[in-house]
């Protein structure tokens, strides 16, 4: 289980002044990669067994979980999690799969062959 550790400094980071707001759990395993959205809204976590798991940084509720990995072959860690302005994310594994999805959460694009697909894990 991965636990991540959200933590505050209202007036720079100084040891006085930063504060843990909040430790969540990962159900799926150990965390790999962390991205806000940028309205610092959404939080994203990707887990070693291939899933993001997305919270909401003012309560800590749970928001949606996603795969991450090509679905047809087996579970691959993730390895980078980014959002985009608009609210869209994307994620990269080990196995070389990339998955965008919407604000929504649904899915708009999984590389899932080898004329889409990078050749190596996706870091960035």
């Amino acid at each position: 289980m991965g636990l991540t550790y959200l933590w505050q400094a209202s007036g720079g980071w100084t040891a006085p002044n930063v504060s843990l707001v909040r430790i969540s759990t990962n159900l799926y395993g150990k965390v790999t990669a962390l991205a806000f959205q940028a309205d610092s809204l959404r939080l994203a976590s990707g887990c070693e067994t291939g899933s993001n798991f997305v919270t909401s940084v003012p309560n800590g509720s749970f928001v949606a979980t996603r795969p991450a990995y090509n679905t047809s072959v087996e579970p691959a860690a993730v390895t980078s999690v980014a959002f985009s302005t608009k609210g869209m994310m994307a994620s990269g594994c080990e196995d070389s799969t990339i998955c965008v999805y919407d604000a929504s959460w649904k899915p708009l694009w999984t590389s899932t062959t080898n004329s889409n697909a990078h050749t190596t894990n996706v870091t960035r």
